[in-house]
């Protein structure tokens, strides 16, 4: 086994591990750190970790096993604690099995707690657990991701209200402010034109009163060490007023403090989020609020990072809080929906494959390509359109043409232009339906037989870019 496992090697690992392969490892009260993670633990002040209980036996209904993960605050360890997770819906059921059986506590990864849910939830769903009946796991998703959502937005709200009143605030003179590290919430970095409108609009006014017209600039209190903070925002204000022109006008900056506590405790994504929530704020110099591609980015990262919906209202309200306004969400909502289709469309493509596109005028190749004199191809979308497929009609006018009667139609079936996958996965059970549903249609018309069909693949082979530009 590799010293830390990703999440496939994880998947393997639970899908095939006995008991019989861990009994005989060492344990601390039935805790086990698999190969290379004690060391790797002592590396975390609060370590967050995945663990697979396993049981000496199957229960009754065939369980042995419990994937879970810890991330609690006041966890400093795996091996600090005695924690064996919190199962629901079958918690009797495991309650028996801890009292009939021995177990062991298997420490799978450790990491930030961000990335030990999103763990979690990707190898619940890549063992199917809910289904597999080896699994106390009731569900696919790991429940530690809602409370982290509930306390990731709890935190947003807390330091965007603190900001805009309530947190410590001071003057930093102008040349340290410059010099000081800072955080890139934006997509593009510096903007010299958008610098050059600043200081035009600050001049305008000679520098007097700046406070009545920019908001703080934000710090991150303490982030190198006591007293070394790191800059939040205001990069191109800050830019500037360090300018030839500006620089003995205005030599100090009103500054926000946000607590340690607080934005310790945020991920990567909501830290970004705050700080493009502060390019929202409307203000009277120039400014390059953040913009609609911005907004859609953090958006995005809410839904994946806690398996939400792109029409949840906690979506909603983070694309608000950024600067959207309700026409810019009518908008947003389509393009996340878009994009969140396209992620779990690629997400279960291999490594060596690439997905096949079927836009309109490769249906018309194809078609033109495999129809021959006897018998004609048609493109069929397993995509619905208001309850029905756009190619029904179709199908029937080619059966009420008097010169098909002695012809054949060959169907074959895709699942729409980007092969996306939530069609594929269902196209199974409608098919069972659909096909018989054309076979009968074919038989009332007289053309018993003459209607075949196939599914169109969705995938291809990847090829070699470098072989093949040298081939041409």
């Amino acid at each position: 086994m590799t010293m830390i496992m990703n999440d496939n090697k994880i998947i393997e690992y639970i899908d095939t591990v006995m008991w019989e392969d861990v009994e005989k490892l060492p344990h601390t009260l039935n805790r086990v750190y698999l190969d290379g993670l004690e060391e790797y633990d002592d590396d975390y002040e609060n370590s967050s970790y995945l663990y697979l209980i396993i049981f000496s036996g199957f229960n009754e209904n065939g369980s042995d096993r419990y994937l879970g993960s810890d991330t609690a605050s006041t966890t400093k360890s795996f091996m600090g604690t005695n924690y064996t997770g919190s199962v629901k819906k079958r918690k009797i059921e495991f309650d028996e099995s801890m009292a009939s059986f021995d177990h062991r506590v298997l420490c799978l990864k450790v990491g930030e707690d961000g990335d030990i849910l999103k763990s979690e939830s990707e190898c619940l769903k890549g063992i199917d657990a809910r289904k597999d009946e080896r699994f106390f796991n009731s569900s696919n998703v790991s429940g530690g991701v809602k409370k982290t959502l509930h306390n990731q937005i709890q935190l947003y709200i807390q330091i965007t209200n603190g900001i805009t009143n309530g947190f410590r605030t001071a003057k930093e003179d102008v040349e340290t402010l410059y010099n000081m590290r800072r955080a890139q919430p934006r997509m593009f970095d510096l903007d010299e034109s958008h610098v050059s409108r600043i200081e035009k609009d600050i001049l305008g006014f000679h520098g007097k009163d700046l406070e009545k017209y920019m908001r703080p600039t934000i710090l991150l209190e303490d982030y190198y060490g006591p007293g070394k903070h790191k800059r939040g925002g205001n990069t191109h204000t800050i830019e500037a007023v360090y300018r030839p022109s500006l620089r003995h006008k205005v030599k100090e900056l009103k500054v926000v403090f946000v607590p340690k506590e607080l934005w310790s405790k945020c991920t990567e994504n909501t830290l970004k989020d705050i700080l493009r929530w502060d390019n929202a704020k409307r203000q009277k110099i120039s400014s390059m609020h953040t913009n609609e591609e911005e907004i859609i980015d953090s958006c995005f990262r809410l839904i994946v990072d806690f398996n939400l919906s792109h029409t949840d209202e906690k979506v909603k309200e983070r694309a608000y809080s950024l600067g959207a306004t309700p026409a810019d969400w009518d908008r947003v909502r389509p393009k996340l929906k878009e994009k969140l289709y396209q992620k779990n469309t690629l997400d279960d493509i291999p490594d060596d494959m690439d997905i096949i596109h079927y836009p309109p005028a490769k249906v018309k190749k194809i078609e033109e390509e495999k129809s021959t004199e006897n018998t004609d191809c048609m493109m069929l979308s397993t995509v619905q359109s208001g309850n029905s497929f756009n190619w029904m009609e179709r199908i029937v006018k080619w059966l009420v043409d008097p010169s098909n009667e002695k012809r054949r139609l060959h169907g074959e079936f895709y699942h729409g232009e980007k092969s996306h996958v939530k069609y594929f996965d269902a196209w199974p059970e409608r098919k069972k339906e659909i096909v018989p549903l054309i076979t009968s249609l074919f038989e009332k018309c007289g053309k018993k037989g003459h209607f075949s069909h196939q599914d169109a693949p969705r995938l291809e082979p990847k090829k070699n870019k470098i072989y093949d530009k040298e081939a041409a």
